[in-house]
């Protein structure tokens, strides 16, 4: 009776041994075992590079100047033809003088000029009164020293005008005159511009303007001169 109760303890005692065995062959090996929330928590690690790691990997193949290279390509824009071309001799342009000299002055000496006189106008205090043109006069022109005054001759009915020179430049030259009749004694203020129209060297054509003051009336009249000779 005591062998019967024995062989079932032995029977439990063998299959709990092999239980131990079977776990023990299904065993992982040793290791790194984390559970899922450890696996969470836990940081990753940081890679860590040397210096010669670090270093910048080798280029690859592609197109490569140097900076002479660089200086000598011609797409560059600094090739030396830039140097070239602004040494180069500009294209062949015709040169065309000026027709004008500096200062435009009447021609050396004495000159003849036919004079055109326009209508003018008598404004007084209480009446304006228009009267015609007068007929044209020949006149001579005598420049003196420098072309600083002149003197004009055979204007209306004075025998003889006195010039000085006001202005001039390459527009022309302005010269003003005064004459006093001797009757009336009124003073008469004469204007001349004298300036070229086809002569490049010296005046051929006159701009002028006439005017006087007598009883508290302005009288004024222009008029323009060409040259004859």
């Amino acid at each position: 009776m005591k062998n019967m109760k024995i062989i079932p303890i032995i029977l439990l005692l063998l299959v709990t041994l092999a239980a131990c065995n079977s776990g023990q062959g299904n065993a992982p090996e040793e290791g790194f075992d984390f559970s899922e929330e450890e696996a969470a928590e836990a940081p990753p690690e940081e890679m860590v590079f040397t210096e010669d790691e670090a270093e910048e990997p080798p280029s690859e193949p592609g197109f490569d100047f140097t900076e002479d290279e660089f200086a000598n390509d011609p797409g560059s824009g600094n090739d030396n033809n830039n140097d070239e071309d602004q040494n180069a001799e500009p294209a062949n342009n015709p040169h065309n003088p000026s027709n004008t000299a500096d200062e435009i002055f009447p021609p050396a000496g004495v000159s003849n000029w036919v004079i055109n006189y326009d209508a003018g106008t008598i404004r007084c205090p209480t009446n304006t009164q228009t009267f015609k043109e007068s007929p044209p006069d020949t006149v001579t022109i005598e420049v003196g020293v420098d072309s600083t005054a002149l003197i004009v001759k055979g204007m209306e009915e004075a025998p003889e005008i006195f010039f000085l020179l006001m202005n001039s430049g390459p527009g022309g030259s302005q010269y003003d005159g005064w004459y006093t009749v001797p009757d009336a004694k009124v003073e008469i203020h004469y204007q001349m511009l004298f300036t070229n129209l086809s002569d490049p060297n010296a005046a051929d054509f006159i701009l002028g303007d006439i005017s006087s003051t007598t009883e508290g009336c302005q009288v004024a009249r222009s008029f323009g001169g060409t040259r004859v000779d």
